[in-house]
């Protein structure tokens, strides 16, 4: 491939790799593509691809001569991108092999032992793996440590295979989230304000408080109390509230609740406001509906008093109050608390 000066430089190729195994080292999977040298200031983008179009536009940067795009199969692959820098890692790195996991579906790139060095030795380094999707969890995170990105990072982007990949950006250190959503009912979440499976914001499940940051519930001896505002704002910008466990004078968050507020949004972009319908095609068939209706839980997920839709991970899950099939509040909580419940009651 052609550097951005014009000069002919070697494509970084590894051999393919695809669910192999190093000797007395990790699993790696994926086939290392090749690497193009670019512009410094995408050091740390991270892209995950499943639209052949957006593969081309990034395997091809404008101004470099035509370079045969590498035929992939987008139903049976994705293919991983991402840029380090080849001034903070010093002359060499080894050849791209593929990607390893840490076993907690993290995945990062892999490099071999044996250094190659490549022509020019600034600027930014941007690679292509091609990974099998039977190799990749349905989610998951791509980080780039700080030592291949000037000590910025880490990057991070998490990827969640059931969405086709069509837009991109580079990723803020630190930071975690999808490609801009695309759609009336995703926003992107605000900086501080994004709903994961370990916490909303700044706060976590299992953070503790103090007696004078909860109120216990109907008595002075009762172990589940509520935390947060007693009464909603209705500004649009409603704080967060939930259960607490307690013991002694110590409560531990158990729940956290968003209350109409869209500024707090997941990685995809989902928030208040995201319909039931949009909620079905980005979490597929991991999503649970139960409905008011129905005579029973579904799946162990039980709507009392309104409908709901929840997903699970680990032992952790979201559970979406759908009013007309339209998200009103959502809840953080552990997998055996989602639903609609009663709260202390």
């Amino acid at each position: 491939l052609v550097a951005d000066e014009g000069e002919t430089t070697e494509t970084t190729v590894a051999e393919p790799t695809t669910t192999s195994s190093v000797p007395d080292g990790p699993d790696v999977v994926g086939e290392a593509l090749g690497a193009i040298f670019t512009d410094s200031d995408e050091v740390g983008s991270i892209w995950a691809i499943s639209i052949r179009e957006a593969f081309a536009d990034l395997w091809t940067p404008p101004g470099d001569p035509p370079e045969p795009v590498p035929d992939i199969d987008f139903d049976e692959q994705l293919v991983v991108v991402f840029t380090i820098s080849r001034q903070n890692v010093g002359a060499c790195l080894g050849p791209l092999e593929g990607l390893v996991s840490d076993g907690d579906s993290i995945f990062r790139p892999h490099f071999a032992g044996s250094p190659r060095c490549p022509a020019v030795p600034d600027g930014g380094l941007r690679y292509f793996v091609a990974v099998d999707r039977d190799d990749l969890p349905g989610r998951f995170d791509l980080v780039l440590d700080s030592d291949l990105v000037d000590g910025a990072g880490p990057y991070v982007l998490y990827v969640d295979t059931s969405q086709d990949f069509t837009s991109f950006a580079p990723v803020q250190p630190g930071s975690s989230g999808l490609p801009a959503p695309d759609g009336p009912d995703l926003e992107s979440p605000e900086p501080g304000r994004e709903i994961t499976f370990d916490g909303v914001g700044d706060v976590r499940l299992g953070d503790s408080l103090g007696p004078a940051e909860f109120n216990r519930h109907e008595s002075p001896e009762a172990t589940c109390g509520y935390w947060g505002p007693g009464e909603p704002s209705h500004d649009g910008d409603e704080p967060l509230g939930g259960l607490v466990s307690i013991q002694g004078d110590v409560g531990s968050i158990i729940s956290v609740m968003v209350r109409e507020n869209p500024r707090y949004r997941t990685a995809s972009g989902v928030g208040v406001g995201t319909t039931l319908e949009t909620l079905e095609r980005i979490y597929g068939d991991d999503l649970v509906v139960d409905r008011t209706r129905t005579l029973g839980p579904t799946d162990g997920l039980m709507a009392r008093y309104h409908d709901v839709a929840a997903v699970r991970n680990g032992d952790r899950a979201l559970t979406f109050t759908l009013y007309s099939d339209v998200v009103q509040t959502v809840k953080l909580s552990s997998a055996d608390f989602w639903g609609d419940d009663e709260g202390c009651a």
